[in-house]
């Protein structure tokens, strides 16, 4: 069952396990679109030891249907990071989903 629209989705790298953190370099662009018609009420980036990342800030996009809606998270630095975003409070759920999905894509700064 997918968390989105009702738990957390977590973004990872695209190891085998999904939970390796994902590598961006200063001022690349990480865009997650997505369908819940609504916009995530937290978005937490933190680095691989778990450190929460305040230098990175997130816009949220809501299209009209057929496009996706956005989050894009813009790397301050070059960094190891995991991006957690929270659709609902007090749900249990929770969706991986790795760099390499389609919804994912990742911009160079440059």
């Amino acid at each position: 069952m997918s968390a989105i629209g009702s738990g957390v989705t977590l973004i990872a790298g695209s190891q085998l396990d999904n939970l390796s953190p994902i590598s961006v370099a200063s001022g690349d662009v990480v865009t997650f679109s997505h369908y819940v018609g609504k916009k995530a009420w937290q978005i937490v980036v933190t680095d691989d030891n778990g450190n929460i990342r305040s230098d990175m800030p997130a816009i949220q996009t809501l299209n009209a249907r057929p496009a996706a809606d956005t989050i894009a998270i813009t790397a301050g630095d070059t960094a190891s990071i995991f991006i957690s975003i929270r659709w609902q409070e007090n749900s249990v759920e929770a969706s991986m989903i790795p760099v390499d999905s389609p919804s994912v894509v990742i911009t160079s700064g440059d």
